[in-house]
């Protein structure tokens, strides 16, 4: 009894998770973790979710919710209109982290299919350039929880394929292959400080 009790809730789980993902919802647009939106002229910032079903919907409905610093923010809800579907919400700039739920409907219960978090609104600095624009330290541990930035540093190293699939995350004046690097530096400064030293003496 006890074993078909435990293969009754295997097929119940399998058949739950099955029919909620029959479908594949695809995101044309939607917040990732980590992500800083540019504030605008009203100091604040639309975030959309978007998106299209593949194959036959299972579900008409879908809500999103909003949370900043943890209490619920804003709640939206709409249906899929020819398999589409498109939603979206403001947020302000200021030191606040945003968290978005996105739910579908079915049968009367709603299930998160996507959730992002730690997202904030504020300005966006685009720094260019050559080693001016690369400065890093092996000792600048800081960081800040509001403060963002885009992609990797990897010090003087080439960029392989785990690197180009990195995008937000908190920002830090530091980078993981800069020690040899920085050693490297220092040598070169010690040996020039005693080239310097040895002309001066003559």
């Amino acid at each position: 009894m006890e074993q078909l009790k435990k293969y009754y809730f295997l097929y119940v789980f399998m058949f739950t998770i099955s029919s909620l993902f029959a479908q594949e919802i695809n995101f044309t647009e939607a917040p990732e973790d980590y992500q800083l939106y540019a504030r605008d002229t009203s100091d604040s910032a639309q975030v959309f979710i978007s998106g299209n079903v593949k194959g036959e919907p299972n579900f008409e409905e879908f809500t999103l919710k909003v949370f900043k610093d943890g209490k619920l923010y804003d709640t939206k809800k709409d249906s899929l209109k020819n398999k589409k579907f498109s939603i979206s919400t403001k947020i302000h700039a200021g030191l606040h982290q945003f968290r978005f739920e996105f739910y579908i409907k079915k049968n009367n219960k709603d299930s998160l299919y996507l959730m992002a978090n730690h997202v904030v609104c504020g300005d966006a600095y685009i720094i260019t350039g050559q080693s001016n624009s690369h400065a890093s330290s092996r000792l600048s541990t800081y960081n800040n929880p509001y403060c963002r930035s885009f992609g990797v540093k990897t010090g003087y190293e080439a960029y392989n394929e785990d690197d180009k699939k990195v995008r937000w995350g908190l920002a830090t004046g530091n980078c993981p292959n800069l020690k040899k690097r920085y050693r490297n530096l220092k040598l070169l400064s010690k040996t020039n400080s005693l080239l310097n030293d040895a002309l001066q003496k003559k």
